[in-house]
C-alpha cells in the first residue's frame, strides 16, 4: 500500500485549497513540536 500516492491523489483532486489546508496543518504540527521541545529544554534548565 502506497499511502503517499493516495495522499497525492487527494491533494491533486482537491486542488490549491486542499494543498493549502494540508500545508497549514503540517506547519502547525511542526511549530507545536518545536514549541514543545523548547519548553522541555527550558524546564530542564539547559538551553540548546
Amino acid at each position: 500500500m502506497q499511502e503517499w500516492l493516495l495522499w497525492f491523489l487527494i491533494l491533486f483532486w482537491s486542488g490549491p485549497i486542499g494543498l493549502g489546508i494540508f500545508l497549514a496543518g503540517l506547519g502547525v504540527y511542526y511549530w507545536g513540536r518545536s514549541l514543545d521541545r523548547k519548553s522541555k529544554a527550558a524546564g530542564r534548565g539547559d538551553q540548546q
